[in-house]
């Protein structure tokens, strides 16, 4: 059950890691295999592509949610934002 090892690397949300999926730094298969310790490789391909996927659906149910904002000719949407707190670390999603 690699749900365990999610949670003791601080993912504790399925929210958590669709927005780091949608970061500068996604998750990677390195991540998975040498943070997380899911050892097949098929797990991990799997693993990352369902991750990928969920990202893009979560990324349009905010758009839809939050809207879009426009940036000269780009739009763009969703941005991390990690905060360190005396009590731990928070993550909000900002829209810019």
């Amino acid at each position: 059950n690699y749900i365990d090892n999610f949670v003791l690397n601080g993912y504790y949300t399925l929210d958590l890691l669709l927005m780091q999926m949608l970061s500068k730094q996604p998750l990677t298969e390195e991540n998975l295999q040498f943070d997380l310790k899911i050892e097949k490789i098929g797990y991990r391909a799997r693993i990352i592509n369902k991750l990928k996927e969920d990202a893009i659906k979560y990324k349009e149910r905010m758009i839809k949610t939050y809207g879009r904002r426009k940036r000269g000719n780009l739009s763009t949407v969703s941005t991390l934002v990690f905060e360190k707190k005396d009590y731990g670390a928070s993550c909000q999603c900002i829209i810019i």
